[in-house]
């Protein structure tokens, strides 16, 4: 990423246990600031850059 980009972030419910829930994470530059024009100028960028990747577990401890 780099100052300018505007991102997509997206995250998703991929797994649901008795007390756990996994989630994928993913963040994407959709435009990107475009050199030598207007500081407000940007590129759409097709097919969008994906910057990063993360999965995650949450865990809900047991009732008592």
């Amino acid at each position: 990423m780099r100052a300018g980009d505007c991102i997509e972030v997206t995250a998703s419910l991929v797994r649901v246990g008795s007390r756990s829930r996994e989630m994928e994470f993913s963040v994407t530059v959709t435009t990107r600031a475009a050199g030598g024009g207007p500081e407000s100028a940007a590129e759409v960028l097709e097919p969008a850059l994906v910057a990063t990747t993360a999965r995650g577990v949450v865990v809900v401890p047991a009732k008592t």
